[in-house]
């Protein structure tokens, strides 16, 4: 039987699934821009591009998220939203930078890191709790304000057409 509970569970995933993708494409994205700006500057700073990624996610997700819905995110929604995706996006990092450690032939040099591992992980954990909280707080300041956002045409007088009689 076609149940209606399982077309909203399926709208759901779906919802999700696009959300986070254009999330994925948009941290992609604001990669590139910082390396580029990193490069048109001079510079050699690993804040830029993780910056810049962090502010097209939450654009991506707050827009991308109402169009899908049809209204803004709540603050608890986008939230959830912004500590789910810092999870996964940590994941699949920790998955990619373990599998390039054990791809290293054997005998190669040890990889050169920044700091000392008992210093770089709370670093890290710091990091994408920062970048979290700021993916959240401006996921609420790009959420629409209008309610009509997901697409609808309002609703409008034709031009030079004054009101009804």
């Amino acid at each position: 039987m076609h149940d209606e509970a399982d077309d909203a569970w399926l709208k759901e995933i779906s919802d999700a699934t696009v959300v986070y993708a254009a999330m994925l494409v948009a941290t992609g994205a604001g990669q590139l821009a910082g390396i580029l700006l990193n490069i048109a500057l001079g510079w050699h700073q690993l804040w830029l591009p993780a910056l810049l990624s962090v502010v097209l996610e939450a654009l991506a997700a707050a827009r991308g998220s109402a169009s899908r819905r049809g209204r803004a995110l709540t603050s608890r929604e986008s939230l959830r939203l912004s500590v789910m995706y810092s999870i996964g996006l940590f994941v699949v990092t920790a998955f990619l930078g373990f599998w390039t450690l054990l791809a290293r032939p054997a005998g190669s040099a040890p990889v050169p890191l920044p700091l000392p591992p008992a210093i770089l992980l709370p670093v890290v954990v710091l990091a994408a709790a920062v970048a979290t909280v700021l993916r959240w707080g401006l996921m609420v300041a790009f959420a629409p304000r209008r309610p009509a956002f997901a697409g609808a045409v309002e609703e409008s007088p034709a031009p030079f057409e004054g009101p009804a009689p």
